[in-house]
């Protein structure tokens, strides 16, 4: 009989890595000037609690996302591809600050998020969105 297969939250350290994640995550994202205007009016304690179960509810932590759905929050707020891609490059810059995160698990969870863009950009994605 074979073991039962690791969740990728699992395989990068669970709960252990999320929070750090998220923190050097966001670290960079409010000091890109392209990013910062979209969380200037948020509550940022609140956007974080938000990313770090969301994330981990991506990369299959047994627990469900209970925050608004992704497009109802991003509406309306001008979230373009190019914002996108920024964000998802930061995440890619975040990840590599852990050694137990390989280029590999990089790629999967870069691609998991990603599987969000259109709730995440709507309408407002541009002319490929």
């Amino acid at each position: 009989m074979t073991a039962p297969q690791l969740s990728l939250f699992d395989r990068i350290g669970g709960d252990s890595v999320i929070p750090q994640l998220v923190e050097r995550l966001y670290l960079r994202v409010l000091q890109d000037s392209q990013l910062e205007p979209f969380f200037r009016e948020s509550s940022l304690p609140r956007v974080l609690a938000m990313q770090r179960e969301f994330i981990a509810a991506a990369l299959d932590r047994p627990v469900k996302y209970s925050g608004q759905d992704l497009a109802r929050i991003h509406d309306g707020r001008g979230i373009r591809r190019e914002h996108l891609a920024r964000f998802l490059a930061h995440l890619t810059e975040a990840l590599t600050t852990f050694p137990e995160i390989d280029a590999r698990y990089t790629a999967e969870i870069v691609s998991r998020i990603a599987t969000y863009s259109d709730q995440i950009v709507g309408d407002s994605g541009g002319d490929d969105g």
